[in-house]
């Protein structure tokens, strides 16, 4: 019976850790069309891709407050809304100003993932394999990066880069309701 409450919740854990670090990782493969695309200027390009950091790090304290007060299921599935709001709102961009906004929304939704993983890993599994699991999970996690390069130009140059947006984000809105519907504190 708890196997069929764990593997669905890491299954979505799993699925929100690449969410996270494919966002985070993406902006070297856009920079250009962003710029062709909204005429960016480099100190721009470099605010957006920059925002995603800093909001991910200015959240970090507050997300561990939110995860003691209200749990990591409620934490992580609101907080990822905003990154999935973020990912189609930067589709959407019109300009610079508006996506650099949809990154700092990116990076706060992820600011809790990987530390609210982590405490559902604590409590869910004995202390001898939080680490084993937490590592392969972090592992799979990194896949991100690369789903972030060749595959995503690939993507960008076969439908634009406004298109590849809206389907990540729907892709992540799947992430998010399996998050929703498996999470437990």
């Amino acid at each position: 019976m708890r196997v069929l409450i764990v593997l669905p919740m890491m299954a979505a854990l799993y699925g929100l850790g690449l969410a996270n670090i494919f966002v985070r990782s993406s902006m070297g493969v856009l920079a250009p069309e962003l710029a062709a695309d909204l005429g960016l200027t480099p100190a721009m390009l470099g605010a957006i891709a920059s925002a995603f950091f800093l909001s991910y790090a200015l959240l970090q304290i507050p997300t561990g407050l939110m995860l003691d007060r209200f749990g990591p299921h409620l934490t992580i599935c609101a907080l990822f809304l905003v990154t999935v709001l973020g990912t189609l709102l930067f589709a959407l961009s019109p300009s610079g100003p508006v996506m650099l906004l949809a990154r700092v929304m990116m990076g706060g939704g992820c600011a809790g993932i990987f530390s609210g993983a982590f405490l559902i890993v604590a409590r869910f599994y004995p202390a001898s394999r939080f680490t084993p699991i937490g590592s392969t999970l972090n592992s799979f996690s990194m896949l991100g990066t690369f789903l972030a390069t060749i595959p995503l130009a690939f993507l960008v140059t076969t439908i634009g880069w406004r298109d590849s947006f809206l389907w990540i984000g729907i892709i992540m809105t799947a992430f998010a309701l399996l998050a929703v519907v498996t999470l437990r504190d």
